[in-house]
């Protein structure tokens, strides 16, 4: 699908005038895989649980692997963003987003766009994420908040390598965002530390994973979301 058509569709889904959604992707390094930026709508919600997915371009890597996991009985919204931390854009989007519950569970994770210098500051962090969890609170009051840790960041071409100059900031802010998780009582899904100990199966671009990866990934993502809509 072109930019110009999938930010039509978007638009659409959204029943917004928003800016030119494909647009947002600044870093030609992370591009999505798998899938287009994007919120998607699934057309069938009639007496199903509901489940909303947000994340970058790793959502959109196991994204298959979790929707067949789940089944059929289950609705699966998702929305794979290019945004940062920072960005103008993210907010406005994710109220409009939340319009289409309310959800059951809602497993996100987000912040392999915001760690290059200039975008986020450490400082900002902890305030950011607290916004982002009050607005998936607000939208959805029942839901069941479920946050990945961002995954790990390995050297080109060197994939069992982490990235020293990447990693630390990875590392802090993950555990930033801990703090304000189990503030707010949302669960946490640890995939940093699952891929951290299976490094072997990173693609070599420094962010995406190979399919053994992907599937590891979507399996644990699918485990927990199941676990919670059981409940």
């Amino acid at each position: 699908m072109s930019a110009y058509k999938f930010s039509i569709v978007f638009l659409l889904l959204l029943g917004s005038s928003l800016p030119d959604y494909a647009q947002q992707e600044k870093d030609s390094r992370l591009h999505p895989i798998g899938n287009s930026w994007g919120f998607y709508q699934d057309s069938d919600t009639t007496q199903k649980k509901r489940v909303l997915l947000i994340g970058d371009s790793i959502l959109g890597g196991y994204l298959e692997w979790v929707k067949n996991a789940l089944g059929s009985n289950v609705s699966v919204d998702y929305w794979i963003t290019g945004l940062n931390e920072r960005s103008a854009e993210l907010f406005p989007y994710l109220r409009q987003i939340m319009l289409h519950g309310p959800y059951d569970v809602i497993h996100f994770n987000i912040g392999l766009h915001g760690w290059a210098k200039g975008r986020v500051e450490d400082s900002q962090y902890a305030t950011i994420m607290q916004q982002y969890v009050s607005i998936l609170k607000k939208g959805s009051p029942k839901a069941c908040l479920i946050w990945a840790t961002t995954t790990p960041v390995t050297v080109k071409g060197e994939p069992s390598k982490l990235n020293d100059e990447i990693t630390p900031i990875i590392v802090r802010r993950n555990k930033m965002a801990l703090k304000v998780m189990k503030k707010n009582h949302v669960k946490v899904n640890d995939l940093y530390s699952l891929m951290q100990k299976n490094l072997s199966m990173a693609l070599g671009d420094m962010f995406h994973w190979r399919q053994e990866g992907v599937k590891l990934e979507g399996n644990a993502v699918a485990g927990i979301v199941r676990k919670n809509l059981s409940k």
